[in-house]
């Protein structure tokens, strides 16, 4: 009998992980993704107010979920021309989501949606966004490819943009009480200590309350891609840098029209661009 409950028990913990890593079209993953998505809104208000976004930004989320941070970007972008990119696994997900936001995504043109299982390949042109975020993701990625993963971040962050992961200790504490996440795996050193090998600056580790009288208190992780100024640069590398620019903005407005990932040979006159 004993042996029947550990089998049950180890099903349920198991199905647990897979809910909360990329949750499937189910009653069950409807139930918990509400849930999880409410006690996350104020994380991810305050991850998104730590970039400090422009009207004119191009911000991508990695793991949206519900698509909760979503309307703070649409608040922020109403004056100028910024768009909103977001990267899930779960095509539940990103089916609620286009459900969601029809009128942004299909309409207003802001609001651009990927699925994706290897985010160690991600499908944008070097230097397009100003900034990058995510919460509750980086949990399930495998130490071997922590490296590739920021390797990514920094290659797609237009300089001097910013990457801001956010996560609450307290509730992750509990999830570990129920054997949904391991410490190991939420431990912010097993990804901090990826992003200045990776090449990124700045990197910084902050407390922050989303509200003075909360008891709440969320742990931001941010760091920085360099900036290129006029002195590192001789004249024929900025030339190099002028025409990788202009091969950048043609793939952007072409991946924005089609509202698609980018064509082979799209991909192919960028490829020359992937080491500055």
């Amino acid at each position: 009998m004993n042996a029947i409950k550990e089998r049950i028990a180890a099903a349920i913990v198991s199905d647990l992980r897979s809910q909360f890593r990329c949750p499937p079209k189910s009653f069950t993953a409807n139930i918990l993704t509400k849930k999880w998505s409410a006690e996350t809104k104020p994380l991810v208000k305050t991850v998104i107010e730590k970039l400090n976004v422009k009207p004119d930004d191009n911000i991508l989320e990695i793991g949206y979920g519900r698509g909760n941070g979503f309307p703070y970007l649409f608040e922020k972008f109403k004056d100028g021309k910024g768009w909103v990119f977001g990267l899930e696994c779960s095509p539940y997900m990103e089916e609620i989501v286009r459900k969601k936001y029809a009128i942004e995504i299909q309409e207003e043109g802001i609001l651009f949606l990927d699925h994706i299982e290897n985010i160690a390949n991600l499908p944008y042109p070097n230097n397009t966004f100003n900034g990058i975020y995510h919460v509750d993701v980086f949990y399930f990625w495998q130490l071997d490819g922590m490296k590739q993963i920021v390797q990514e971040f920094l290659r797609i962050l237009k300089p001097g943009g910013s990457l801001v992961c956010g996560l609450e200790l307290e509730r992750l504490k509990k999830l570990e009480k129920r054997k949904v996440l391991q410490e190991a795996e939420y431990n912010p050193m097993r990804y901090t200590q990826y992003l200045e090998p990776a090449g990124f600056k700045n990197v910084s580790i902050t407390y922050k309350k989303p509200s003075p009288s909360s008891s709440r208190e969320f742990i931001l992780i941010k760091a920085t891609k360099p900036s290129l100024t006029e002195d590192d640069l001789d004249p024929e590398k900025k030339m190099e840098i002028l025409e990788v620019m202009i091969k950048e903005k043609l793939a952007l407005d072409s991946l924005v029209k089609s509202k698609n990932a980018m064509s082979q040979a799209m991909k192919e006159k960028l490829e020359d661009a992937k080491g500055l």
